[in-house]
């Protein structure tokens, strides 16, 4: 296997690369596949890398991140020791569990293969490619990058009538100081009357606060008539050396509910885009962010609903702490169109800076087009209150505690949100840890 090193900074590093790697890309396609991901590549090569001068991503600098010699297709692949798989695991959790090592699924148990919803990418790819592939080429350009590139996720599809007994749980698990640039791309399908919940981690085991993994991950879903999927992501652990950026693409039949919650306790540069399209009516939409950002972190979250049809409704609550200099975006827009009359539509964001040097920057978007609709939105950024401060000190409590309890009640309505007791438990763990060691000092 070739091993390709060299900045991948600029679109042609990437068209080089995709003309050097064929053989490793285009292994096991059909034809049909191979002339997607030549028209995918020629569409990046239109659009190029965005920059800040593009409204989308003025406050994001991804080219920063991009600037240094990444690897796309090593020519050696590292083991993971067992311990290393168990330390991202979430204690007591039963679920089935799919784990991928540097963007290659890797054996974790029989039993994750036991569940006729899950299919190997390869599987797919190689065969039935009609779902796989729902994007405008001309629209994103890290969209058609992964289109391009991608040689490994998770296919799911749950049949109609099926409630899944316990939740899938996708462990994507990165190796420190390999500059590996990682692509994975996921297809999931939850049929008629189906119920399912999805966890997917990204987990970094370098502590480094240079980049040293960047992914770029897409992930298609489709919630059919009456279904009903809660869908979590979070990346914890040591992501501080990590960029990542994350595509979900949701498109929802009518009476079908999608319940997104996304915890971000980690990641040096994370840009999380989410759009959610009403195909039918009678859809829900709750979208739930949660944010602790440190040191120099910088998170940017773009979300989009679409509603294009009647009688249904959205929420969207995104709460974040930025403590030292780390930077926060919120671009959420709402558009409701003109036939999706009777619609409700909720967003919100509240931020709390605990220094002078910590950046948020709010964006939320209405665009409506129907008249007879419900719709508000809102941002606030502002400080910790110093009333309830004084409170909690005058009552014998330390100041690091009675920050770190401030801070905990403030994210405490997003972390409400997690309906799995093993999952709450863990990530509020996680969280308690993160203010604890981010208050030191103060």
């Amino acid at each position: 296997m070739k091993a390709s090193t060299g900045k991948l900074s600029t679109a042609e590093d990437f068209i080089a690369n995709f003309d050097i790697h064929q053989d490793e890309i285009f292994l096991n396609n059909s034809n049909q596949y191979k002339e997607l991901r030549k028209n995918a590549i020629a569409a990046f090569e239109s659009l190029g890398i965005p920059s800040r001068r593009s409204e989308e991503w003025k406050y994001t600098n991804v080219a920063k991140a991009l600037n240094r010699d990444w690897v796309q297709f090593p020519s050696e692949t590292k083991k993971i020791s067992p311990d290393d798989i168990d330390s991202c695991l979430i204690p007591g959790l039963d679920a089935y569990t799919l784990v991928f090592y540097n963007g290659k699924r890797i054996p974790f148990s029989e039993s994750d293969s036991d569940s006729a919803v899950i299919k190997e990418f390869s599987d797919l790819i190689s065969s039935d490619i009609s779902n796989v592939v729902s994007l405008d080429l001309g629209s994103d350009a890290f969209d058609t990058l992964n289109l391009a590139f991608a040689i490994d996720g998770a296919i799911i599809n749950v049949p109609d009538n099926c409630v899944l007994d316990k939740p899938l749980y996708l462990l994507y698990i990165s190796s420190p100081d390999d500059n590996l640039f990682i692509q994975n791309r996921n297809v999931i399908e939850i049929g008629k009357n189906s119920e399912a919940t999805i966890i997917e981690a990204r987990i970094s085991l370098s502590s480094s606060n240079d980049f040293q993994v960047f992914s770029n991950n897409v992930t298609e879903i489709h919630c059919e008539n009456n279904s009903k999927l809660d869908h979590y992501q979070f990346q914890i652990k040591g992501q501080s050396g990590a960029a990542s950026i994350n595509k979900y693409l949701v498109k929802q039949e009518a009476n079908s509910t999608y319940t997104s919650t996304n915890i971000n306790l980690g990641g040096q540069l994370v840009r999380n885009n989410l759009e959610v399209v009403h195909e039918g009516e009678g859809c829900e939409t709750n979208l739930f962010g949660l944010y602790h950002l440190i040191g120099n972190q910088h998170l940017d979250n773009h979300t989009l609903i679409d509603h294009k049809m009647p009688n249904c409704n959205s929420n969207e609550l995104y709460i974040g702490v930025l403590d030292d200099k780390s930077t926060g975006v919120f671009n959420g827009k709402v558009l409701v169109r003109k036939d999706a009359q009777k619609t409700n539509a909720f967003q919100s964001n509240k931020n709390i800076l605990l220094t002078d040097d910590a950046k948020m920057n709010a964006k939320p978007q209405l665009e409506i087009y129907a008249d007879d609709v419900k719709c508000s939105h809102g941002a606030t950024t502002g400080q910790l209150n110093q009333e309830a401060l004084f409170y909690l000190r005058s009552r014998g409590i330390s100041k690091k505690l009675a920050l770190t309890m401030l801070m905990e009640a403030f994210m405490k309505e997003v972390l409400d949100k997690i309906k799995i007791k093993e999952l709450k438990n863990f990530l509020t763990e996680k969280l308690e840890l993160r203010l604890n060691v981010g208050d030191q000092g103060r």
